[in-house]
This record gives C-alpha cells, structure tokens and sequence, in this order.
C-alpha cells in the first residue's frame, strides 16, 4: 500500500513536467529572407517639366493649299507641365511657331510667299505600357491653335496673274490622339518622342489686297485632318517623390 502511494505522488508531480517538454527538432522557423539591392525607379515623380526641342508637323492648310503636302520643322518652341497620378500623367502644353514659308496652291502657278505664326495649347493625358527605363506610352490631348499667314500670294488661275497681298487668320479647337517613346537617361531625366493626328474643327477669315481695294471673304467653317510624324523630341525633367 506505502508504494501504491509513493507512486501516486511520483507520478502527480512528474507528469506537469514532462507535459512541458517539447522537442528542440519539431519547431519551425520562417527563412531568413536577405532583400535584394534596389534599382532606379522610373515614373515615381510627382511632376515632369520638359522642354519641346524638335518637331516635324503639318499645321492646319493655308488658303487653298494642296492637300497636306506641306510639313514643317521648328526647334525649342515650347513647353509642358506634368502632374503624375501613379499610372496616370496629366499635362498641359505650348508652342509658339514663327517662320518664313512658302506654299503652293491647289491650282497652276498659284504659290505665295509670306510669314507664317501658331500658337497651339494643348490639355490632355497620357498613360505609360511599363513602368522600366524604356516605357511606351498613349494619350489623347485637347486644345486651341491660333494660325496667321501674312505675305504674297500668285493666282494664275485667272486670265491675268495677280499677285497679291493676303492675311490668312484661322481659328481651331482640336483632339490629337498620340504614341510615344520614353527613355529615362536617369529617373530624374527623360527624353521622349511621339506622334499624333490632329482632328481640327476651323473658323478661316482670308482678306486679299488688291491694288486699292481689299477683298474679305466670307468665313469659311470645316473639318480638318493633319499628321504630326515628330509630333514632339522633348526632354524632360523629373521631380517631387510620388511615394
């Protein structure tokens, strides 16, 4: 009977204790995980500011110029603004254009010589494909352009050639769908270029000097389309941490 009872208190006081033994080989441990170095990040900036170094465009047709066969080079004249929403960049945009041109008209012998001025400003968005140093992108801008021809202008369609003094004013309000290509030389520097369609919708007022007199010709309203193949060579400028 004593050992019954010496047993009873044994094994009273040893089983708590082996209940809180627990084998060293059966716990789990979660891998060490060494994180990897960081690359340049690309499209994490706030704001972009760039400056439009080139572009090769059509510009909205001057008198009655033969279908879109004129296109024009022009060099550091203009400037945009970008707000970036994460995958979503906003931009406002504008270009002065100033240049002697000269043109050919949609008849025989009929040419001019003269100045030619654009003004366009542009809001609109564009969308980056990837986010790595080499980033496709889309977009579509709205706007208004301001266009002003003022020089010579020969019409041998009559039985005596003229040659008169002519003013060509047009007003447009515009959509221009574009593609682009960005290259990030470093993430605070890109260079990009693009190309659009304009889709215009124009308000032309033409006034014809001659001799003593001066012709003004109704105002003529209609749609019109024209290409941009180097719409814009920008380079731009990137800041303002977007995380």
């Amino acid at each position: 009977m004593r050992k019954v009872l010496l047993a009873l208190v044994f094994f009273s006081i040893s089983f708590p204790l082996c209940a809180q033994i627990t084998r060293i080989d059966t716990l789990a441990y979660k891998p060490i995980h060494i994180p990897q170095k960081q690359g340049p990040r690309f499209s994490e900036f706030l704001y972009s500011v760039g400056l439009r170094a080139f572009a090769y465009e059509q510009f909205p047709k001057i008198l009655d110029q033969t279908t879109r066969e004129h296109f024009y080079s022009s060099a550091f004249n203009g400037l945009f603004f970008k707000f970036n929403d994460n995958q979503i960049s906003y931009r406002i945009a504008g270009s002065y254009f100033d240049k002697d041109v000269s043109l050919n008209g949609n008849c025989i012998n009929c040419s001019g010589n003269g100045n030619l001025k654009n003004t366009t400003i542009k809001i609109g968005f564009e969308k980056n494909i990837t986010y790595t140093r080499l980033q496709p992108y889309f977009g579509l801008d709205l706007g208004y352009t301001y266009q002003k021809y003022k020089g010579s202008y020969m019409n041998g369609s009559d039985i005596n050639v003229t040659n008169d003094a002519v003013i060509d004013r047009k007003d447009a309000i515009l959509a221009s769908p574009f593609i682009g290509l960005k290259f990030n030389i470093i993430p605070t520097v890109t260079i990009a270029a693009e190309s659009n369609l304009t889709v215009a919708y124009s308000f032309q007022k033409i006034e014809i000097a001659h001799d003593e007199t001066t012709e003004k010709r109704p105002t003529e309203k209609g749609w019109e389309y024209y290409f941009g193949p180097v719409g814009i060579l920008s380079v731009q400028f990137n800041f303002g941490n977007l995380y």
